[in-house]
C-alpha cells in the first residue's frame, strides 16, 4: 500500500459504485514521519435514513483494524469487523455481522462487502 490518503481515496472510489447520494471524509489522520501509518474513516449515504461507513486503520502499510458497516434506519444491518472478540470463529478476529448473526470472514475485503450490500439492496 502506498499510503493512508491513497488508500481512503481507494475506497471512495470502490464505494462510487453504490450510486450514493453523498460521500464524506469524516476524519484521516495520517504520521508525518510515515504516510502510510494513520486511520481514515468515510460515510456514504445510500438515501436519508440509509448509509455505509468504512473506516480502515494502517500501521507501515499493514491494515491492522477495519470496520465495514450498512446502516438501515438506524439498525446495523450488515458489517465485516476484526474485533477481537468472537473467539470461537476459525477465522478469528475477522467476522461478519448479518442483522444478529456472526458468521467467519476470511479476509477483510471492501469490494465483497459492497458486492454484498448490492445483493441485500436488490
Amino acid at each position: 500500500m502506498k499510503s493512508v490518503l491513497k488508500r481512503a481515496e481507494l475506497a471512495s472510489n470502490e464505494l462510487a459504485q453504490l450510486s450514493l447520494k453523498s460521500l464524506k471524509l469524516i476524519s484521516i489522520k495520517i504520521a508525518t514521519d510515515n504516510p502510510s501509518t494513520g486511520h481514515f474513516r468515510l460515510k456514504g449515504f445510500l438515501d436519508k435514513k440509509d448509509y455505509v461507513e468504512i473506516f480502515e486503520f494502517y500501521f507501515s502499510g499493514k491494515l491492522l483494524k477495519y470496520s465495514y458497516v450498512y446502516i438501515k434506519e438506524k439498525i446495523s444491518i450488515l458489517r465485516y469487523d476484526n474485533a477481537p472478540h468472537h473467539k470461537e470463529l476459525k477465522s478469528f478476529p475477522h467476522h461478519k455481522h448479518y442483522k444478529n448473526k456472526i458468521n467467519e470472514l476470511e479476509k477483510p475485503n471492501l469490494k465483497e462487502f459492497i458486492r454484498e450490500l448490492n445483493d441485500l439492496r436488490k
